[in-house]
């Protein structure tokens, strides 16, 4: 936080205890008791699903630099394991012990 024109430090809980939106309403909470109020826009990410992830900016910044044959392969294992699997999934649904 910036208060004063210096920049602050503050603890909102242990990363165990304190899950993410409850993080995030502490922060807000802190901001209006500095007289700071909260930011204009709260930004809320949006992530595509699989299926338009593979196809779309995957496809453009890292599988066009794939060889052809890498290309070939790499697409046949995305066609017939994981758009089957994951395509209808947004990305941050998908998590280390489902893909295990």
């Amino acid at each position: 936080m910036d208060v004063q024109g210096k920049s602050r430090k503050a603890t909102l809980g242990r990363f165990s205890v304190v899950n993410e939106e409850q993080a995030r309403q502490s922060y807000f909470e802190a901001l209006n008791q500095l007289g700071m109020g909260e930011p204009a826009v709260q930004e809320k990410f949006i992530t595509p699903r699989f299926d338009e992830f593979t196809n779309g900016i995957w496809r453009e910044q890292k599988f066009a630099l794939y060889k052809p044959s890498g290309q070939r392969s790499t697409q046949s294992y995305i066609n017939s394991r994981l758009i089957p699997k994951y395509g209808n999934l947004f990305l941050h649904e998908i998590d280390k012990p489902m893909v295990r």
